[in-house]
Formats: structure tokens, C-alpha cells, sequence
């Protein structure tokens, strides 16, 4: 009796589990414009500057976090069907950092080889000079807080928060650049280190979430580095966005695709949708729905309309193509 009651109580839960509505609302098939690229790529950072998307770190189709990309790759924003390569001049990474301050590309940290090695964790920082076109190594990041951090801007600058190493972290960082130095900025208490978190800078706030603790996976915070000030928002729907993408564009920040997160690493749902967040109304909706769930991809905005692509799809497939939203 005792077996069949708990056969029974397991057969409900499964499939509570399988009924489960991972997507918010019934979202359309969004309007998109595509290009065909001849590479294929996850895990990578992305950025623009001037007419141009430049793609750098991530690992191809074959390889690994143990043996990542070697190039960076160019492209011109009205010609993404055609990408010039070129060899990294450092070593290759996944789930780095990656922005453009004050006409220079900073780029570095990442995850190269096997987790909890001891040279795993990458330190390195660099900078690119688009008129040079030559790079620089600069100081080394302090700590191994380097795995997919959230990264930003201001005032001669950058800053990072969650980046990850063996575990989660909840410390901002910040690189002076004139200066050419790195500091622990800020130590957050509230709300919980996590990993892999997304989120975009709105009016001089920074909005961000992502994986934490089974209770804590929604949460959604307003980040005033300035005075060091948290403040909780809407949280975002449903389930948090595991391997994930972020663009902000005007007021909104969008989370691109990613899949559900549950506890634990698992591939229980690919997310086709794309969810913004407004941050004059501090309110979630949903975009629309891409071709198909892809994790680990790019996202990048230019003249105000969102771009997306590379990545993975569920079944473990490359994704060949760039997406441009075609606007209504």
C-alpha cells in the first residue's frame, strides 16, 4: 500500500513538472530579418562600435570550455553575412567581459579548462584601441570573480558585479582606467551573490538579476552604485534565465532565451521567448517568440533595434544565423 501511494505521489509530481507553463503568455513569432554566418560560436561577448559588431572569446562547434575559440571575429552592421577573423591575442575563454568606454574596447576574465583548476580562472584585462588598432595588456583583475560577470561603464570607470568563480559572488569591482588599477568597490550583503546574472544601466542605475538560491531566482533590483544603494523591483516572471542574454535599448532591458533553472543544471526548458522589463513602470511583458529556445547567445543593440544569434539550441545544435526585430 505504502509502495503504490508513493508511486502515485511521484507520478503527480512528474507530471505537475511536465505541465508546468515555463513561458509568459502567448507570444507571437516575432518579425525578424536574418543573415547566414560561416561560423558558429556559444558562450562568446559581443560588442558594437561605430558601424561595426566585433565578436570575441566563446567556444565553436567540436570545442569546449577546455579549448575555447582562438579568434575574434568583425563585421560591418549592414553586411553580418561576412565576418573578417582574426587570431586572439591573448588566450582564448568563454563567458568573459567584453565593453566599449571612451572610444576603446575593454575586453578579458573568463573561464578557460576544467572548474576548480587552478589556472581556470582568467585575471587578464586588455584594451583595444579602434584608431591603433593595436592591443594592451593592462592590470590584472584582483580576485577570480571572472566567470560571465555583469560589466559597465561610468566616468572613466568600469565596473563589474556577479562574476562568478567556484561559487556565486556578490562583490563590485571597479577599474580605474586612467589610473590603470582594479578595487573591491563595494561588498553586497543584499540582495545574494549569484551567477551568471543579467541586466542593463537605465538612468544611472543598474537593473540585474539571475541564478541564486532555488528562492531567490526572480528577484529583479534597481543597483545605485554611486551610493551603494539596493532597491528590490518587479520580479521577473516565472523562472529565472539560466545561460541567458541582455540588451538595453531606451528605457527597457530585454532577456533573451536562456533555459528554466530549477535547482539544479538541467535542460528542462529552452526559452523561445524574449521579456523586457520597462523601467518607467517597473513592469515585465513579453516581446515575442524567437524560431527556437537558444542559450548562450549574443545580443547587441544598434540604431535602437535589437539584434541576437550564435548560440545553442537544445538538442545541442549550433545556431548559424544573426536576427534582427524587424520593427512594427
Amino acid at each position: 500500500m505504502f509502495m503504490r501511494l508513493r508511486d502515485f505521489i511521484l507520478f503527480l509530481l512528474v507530471f505537475c513538472v511536465a505541465c508546468e507553463r515555463y513561458e509568459v503568455g502567448d507570444a507571437e513569432l516575432l518579425e525578424v530579418e536574418s543573415w547566414d554566418v560561416d561560423f558558429t560560436l556559444a558562450s562568446g561577448n559581443c560588442v558594437v562600435y561605430g558601424d561595426t559588431l566585433y565578436v570575441l572569446f566563446g567556444r565553436e562547434e567540436g570545442g569546449s570550455a577546455e579549448k575555447p575559440s582562438t579568434k575574434w571575429r568583425r563585421a560591418a552592421m549592414n553586411d553580418l553575412a561576412n565576418f573578417e577573423e582574426r587570431d586572439l591575442p591573448m588566450g582564448a575563454r568563454v563567458n568573459g567581459a567584453a565593453i566599449v568606454v571612451d572610444d576603446k574596447l575593454y575586453a578579458g576574465l573568463g573561464f578557460r579548462g576544467r572548474v576548480y583548476g587552478e589556472n581556470s580562472y582568467l585575471r587578464d584585462w586588455w584594451e583595444y584601441d579602434f584608431g591603433a588598432k593595436e592591443w594592451r595588456r593592462l592590470a590584472d583583475f584582483p580576485t577570480k570573480d571572472v566567470v560571465a560577470p555583469i560589466v559597465w561603464g561610468d566616468e572613466g570607470y568600469v565596473y563589474t558585479l556577479y562574476g562568478s568563480n567556484e561559487g556565486p559572488s556578490g562583490v563590485v569591482y571597479r577599474y580605474d582606467i586612467k589610473g590603470d588599477s582594479w578595487e573591491v568597490y563595494a561588498e553586497t550583503t543584499k540582495p545574494w551573490a549569484r551567477y551568471r546574472a543579467l541586466g542593463g544601466v537605465v538612468g544611472g542605475g543598474l537593473y540585474c538579476g539571475g541564478v541564486s538560491t532555488f528562492d531567490s531566482k526572480q528577484y529583479w533590483w534597481r543597483y545605485d552604485w554611486r551610493g551603494n544603494d539596493w532597491m528590490e523591483c518587479a520580479r521577473v516572471p516565472k523562472f529565472a534565465r539560466f545561460f541567458a542574454s541582455s540588451v538595453t535599448i531606451g528605457d527597457c532591458i530585454y532577456l533573451l532565451g536562456g533555459r528554466s533553472w530549477g535547482g539544479s543544471e538541467t535542460r528542462e526548458h529552452f526559452y523561445e521567448t524574449i521579456i523586457f522589463y520597462d523601467t518607467r513602470i517597473d513592469e515585465w511583458k513579453t516581446l515575442g517568440r524567437m524560431e527556437c529556445g537558444i542559450e548562450n547567445m549574443i545580443a547587441f543593440e544598434y540604431e535602437g533595434d535589437l539584434y541576437w544569434g550564435l548560440g545553442q539550441k537544445e538538442d545541442g545544435t549550433f545556431v548559424t544565423k544573426i536576427y534582427k526585430k524587424m520593427r512594427n
